[in-house]
């Protein structure tokens, strides 16, 4: 796009695979680097050269209305300047997305040192939100996200949340939410709302103010993985249980009560209590989902795969 830019001659064409997942977040930094209209072919394998050529022919159509290419200007968008820097001072509450019940345990850690942590729960308006700020091809729990960022900036003084956002490396498009979340809400006009993401210059500052880069930090991600882990094998246990239970919802209740034990011994013990605390949680637990009444029967094994 920066080179196309410097040659007021050059209309690009994006060409791209039909569901590429790097590209549907790429597609976007393009659009928004680039001052000129462009076409964006989407190709696959039942793709016909004619309609690619319409489409080209076409495009080339729309050009000849751009005459005057020196009064030409893109809409002017708020996304430069540097990111919203997290400071503990403005007392901001910090928003958590719910990517399963480990999430819920994060939260119980963060407050364990002290930091004010909530959790992000989705609803229809966070569907509609979210589709109406996304382009639509992200993967869904992008969409999501963004949902619940928007809707909790809508109801709660911007001045006072922030938001933290994990992230990732390689192809997997999760390494880009926050950073199109940060353009995102940029352009809403939330310049000074901090998205933390571990790893980034501004989740370096996170740890600085909270002094998370010592011994404070390990004993917060012990806590935290202890939780985490013992979340997972309760799952576990869950899935394994509730097909087969006689009274409906049983199971959910039984799995419920363990995770709030969890989040209770992550949120008030020291780490050393809290390490054996996850392995008595885990015994108890077993005992009574064992205990749950159930009937054996043969039932369809579903993988989900993506």
């Amino acid at each position: 796009a920066e080179i196309i830019k410097k040659d007021r001659r050059l209309y690009p064409v994006y060409i791209t695979n039909f569901g590429c997942g790097p590209d549907s977040f790429i597609l976007q930094y393009f659009e928004r680097e680039m001052d000129r209209p462009f076409l964006r072919l989407e190709v696959d394998e039942h793709s016909a050269g004619a309609g690619v050529i319409t489409r080209c022919e076409a495009f080339i159509d729309s050009l000849m209305n751009v005459r005057n290419k020196k009064d030409f200007s893109p809409a002017q968008t708020k996304t430069k300047g540097k990111d919203a820097v997290f400071k503990k001072s403005q007392g901001r509450v910090i928003y958590i997305p719910y990517m399963g019940d480990g999430a819920v345990v994060l939260r119980s850690a963060f407050r364990s040192e002290g930091i004010n942590a909530e959790m992000l729960y989705s609803d229809d308006e966070t569907l509609e939100l979210g589709r109406k700020y996304t382009l639509g091809k992200e993967c869904y729990p992008f969409i999501i996200t963004t949902g619940d960022i928007i809707k909790t900036l809508e109801h709660n003084d911007p001045k006072k949340v922030a938001f933290f956002m994990p992230q990732t490396y390689g192809p997997c498009r999760f390494g880009q939410y926050n950073k199109m979340q940060k353009i995102i809400i940029k352009e809403l006009g939330y310049e000074d709302v901090p998205i933390i993401a571990p790893g980034a210059p501004e989740g370096n500052q996170f740890y600085r103010e909270y002094d998370m880069q010592g011994l404070r930090g390990f004993i917060l991600l012990m806590k935290a993985m202890s939780g985490i882990f013992t979340v997972d094998y309760l799952n576990k246990m869950l899935r394994q249980t509730r097909p087969y239970e006689i009274e409906k919802g049983k199971t959910n209740k039984v799995y419920q009560k363990y995770i709030e034990d969890i989040c209770q011994s992550v949120e008030n013990d020291p780490m050393y209590r809290t390490l054996d605390s996850m392995v008595s949680i885990l015994r108890d637990a077993r005992r009574d989902f064992e205990n749950i009444p159930i009937k054996k029967t043969d039932k369809p094994l579903v993988g989900i795969v993506g």
